[in-house]
């Protein structure tokens, strides 16, 4: 516990300080033009170690449907996600695609994928539109659940893994049809 009234200690000294002012030293005030500023560390984002009432804890009933969602959809369809946890491999991105410059992306690894797709299945598919993402970061690997629309005459639901080295190469380990298209998107 002596590790969280550190940090209470540190926090009591701060909180009335709003960041964006500058926090006056005997040096500021001794030159009208001259300030300074003090670095204030951020509080961990962490749980207290020492306290057994401060730990992760994840609701039994959630951890299962997680579970199961994950193995049964392999990542793509996440309805019961339940929060940060060590345990959690993948999650949903909800606001991922708020970004036009990360729907270009997923719209380009989309499209890649679907090139592989359509070699190996002679069809001639093409990206519509990005439905949602999921996501999971393993070491030097960002990986990415696409569901995406396809058109080829009609519309169809298309998912594509994609993984993603930090250094920038791409490995499409799986790309096929949705398999109940758009029920539970």
């Amino acid at each position: 516990m002596m590790a969280g009234r550190s940090i209470l200690n540190s926090y009591e000294k701060v909180r009335n300080v709003e960041l964006s002012e500058p926090i006056l030293t005997n040096d500021a005030k001794a030159g009208a033009n001259q300030m300074t500023f003090q670095h204030l560390d951020p509080l961990p984002m962490m749980p207290d170690m020492e306290d057994p009432d401060d730990q992760f804890v994840i609701d039994d009933d959630g951890w299962k449907k997680y579970s199961q969602q994950l193995r049964e959809s392999e990542g793509f369809d996440i309805k019961d996600y339940p929060g940060a946890h060590p345990g959690v491999t993948v999650f949903p991105r909800p606001n991922y695609l708020e970004c036009p410059t990360n729907v270009k992306m997923m719209k380009d690894y989309a499209a890649q994928a679907l090139k592989l797709y359509n070699q190996k299945f002679d069809t001639k598919y093409e990206v519509n539109d990005i439905l949602k993402v999921n996501g999971d970061w393993c070491g030097i690997y960002l990986i990415f659940y696409i569901t995406f629309t396809v058109i080829n005459g009609e519309k169809e639901y298309f998912q594509a893994k994609v993984v993603r080295h930090v250094g920038g190469s791409l490995r499409f380990s799986i790309v096929r049809p949705r398999a109940n298209g758009a029920s539970g998107i």
